[in-house]
Order: structure tokens, then C-alpha cells, then sequence
């Protein structure tokens, strides 16, 4: 499993982060090995795995993972959601 760290977020360690690679994972052609995106119609059991192997890479929760989907365009929108 391989990840990229942000040096900007890595100045605030409360926000765990990481950009994955396609580098080993369940997943077939034409998704590639380590797909991680909901929104694209893989196996969902390679998309399960993938994402069991990511969180114990990192040690996070799986069942409080936050996501997106990356859009390309210029609007922007702003989602705040204070977990207390």
C-alpha cells in the first residue's frame, strides 16, 4: 500500500489525511488495482477490500471514513460539519 501526505496538512495533526496510489489492490482492469471511488461501477467487494486494507494501512475507522468525488470545473462548494 503506498499514500501521498500534504506538507500543508500535515501542520495540523488533528486532521488525519492521505492520497492513495493505484498500487496494490483488489481491483481489476480497467479500474485498476487500489480503486477507492464509490461512484464508479466496480466490484463493490474489490471496492470493500481496498478500502479494509487502506484503513488498516493508516489505522482509521472504516465506519467514520469521510469522501469525495473530484469534479473538475471552477464553482466551489463550501460543506461544514463541526463534530462535537
Amino acid at each position: 500500500m503506498q499514500s501521498i501526505e500534504s506538507n500543508l496538512l500535515k501542520q495540523h495533526p488533528s486532521i488525519k489525511h492521505a492520497f492513495s496510489t493505484r498500487a496494490k489492490g483488489y481491483s481489476k482492469k480497467p479500474f485498476s488495482q487500489n480503486n477507492l471511488a464509490f461512484h464508479i461501477k466496480d466490484n463493490p467487494k474489490h471496492l470493500k477490500n481496498n478500502h479494509l486494507i487502506f484503513s488498516k494501512y493508516l489505522n482509521y475507522d472504516i465506519n467514520k471514513l469521510v469522501y469525495m468525488d473530484q469534479v473538475h470545473g471552477k464553482i466551489v462548494k463550501l460543506s461544514i460539519n463541526l463534530l462535537i
